[in-house]
């Protein structure tokens, strides 16, 4: 328990490497197999069980989240607000729980971008995770599983009707995106200049961090700024990309309807 909860013992060598590292391999490997399972479980349920499915899952992924907040409170010696996480992946996690509980359409529209881009790249480029915390422990598992879900809700939602994008969606994700950089940027304030223990450069919203070298040569505030337009491009782009793959499909139905 002190290994796998505390993470006693733990020593940072900054000499490791954990990209494409065994460990990194078999957790995304793993993360890859859960995934599959659950999409080849819940596409053969009926649509009141899928939607009960989704539910399940947003309050296993609330129990994950209030796991790490009770760690921390323990392992970190923070305070309530030091021990809340504001990371743009804790954005994801938290519109995540809400969007499968709830299943409100502009919920998955809020959470386009932190889906595509900050949840899956937090599990290919594990820098943020991996290096901090014994192999195999709470944290690691729990940070893996929690970004993995993210994804997943988004993307099976859409697969199964529960949510499909707009014009509208754009803009929603958009706020959704501006939203997580203000609360990230006055959380940071709050940890950096009060005695919560908590980080103070969430999003970096304060300096660049080391372990991202290409980030970190740029100066501040030009990194923040390309970062910001950089997702909100990527999500009009995946709007775009999904309207059309959905008019392609509409059409081709249309016309076999009329040859039949």
């Amino acid at each position: 328990m002190d290994y796998f909860w505390r993470n006693k013992g733990f020593t940072y060598d900054s000499s490791i490497d954990y990209f494409l590292s065994q460990y990194h391999l078999i957790l995304i490997g793993s993360l890859m197999i859960i995934s599959l399972l659950l999409w080849l479980l819940i596409r053969k349920l009926s649509q009141p069980k899928q939607r009960l499915m989704f539910r399940i899952i947003g309050v296993l992924l609330l129990i994950l989240e209030v796991l790490r907040f009770i760690n921390f409170l323990e392992y970190f010696s923070r305070n309530w607000f030091g021990s809340i996480g504001f990371h743009l992946c804790s954005f994801g996690v938290y519109i995540t729980i809400l969007a499968a509980i709830f299943q409100k359409k502009w919920l998955f529209d809020a959470l386009l971008i932190f889906a595509i881009i900050g949840a899956p790249l937090a599990v290919i480029m594990p820098m943020g995770i991996l290096p901090w915390y014994n192999a195999y422990s709470f944290l690691p598992l729990q940070s893996f599983l929690s970004h993995a879900l993210i994804t997943w809700v988004f993307v099976i939602g859409q697969q199964l009707k529960l949510w499909q994008p707009n014009s509208k969606s754009y803009w929603i994700s958009a706020t959704a995106i501006i939203f997580a950089y203000v609360v990230a940027t006055i959380a940071s304030f709050i940890n950096h200049n009060y005695p919560t223990g908590g980080h103070d450069n969430f999003i970096w919203t304060r300096y660049v961090d080391a372990s991202f070298p290409v980030i970190s040569n740029w100066p501040y505030p030009y990194y923040l700024i390309f970062m910001f337009v950089l997702m909100i491009v990527i999500g009009f782009l995946y709007i775009f990309v999904s309207n059309k793959i959905q008019q392609k499909k509409a059409s081709k139905s249309n016309t076999l309807l009329v040859q039949k």
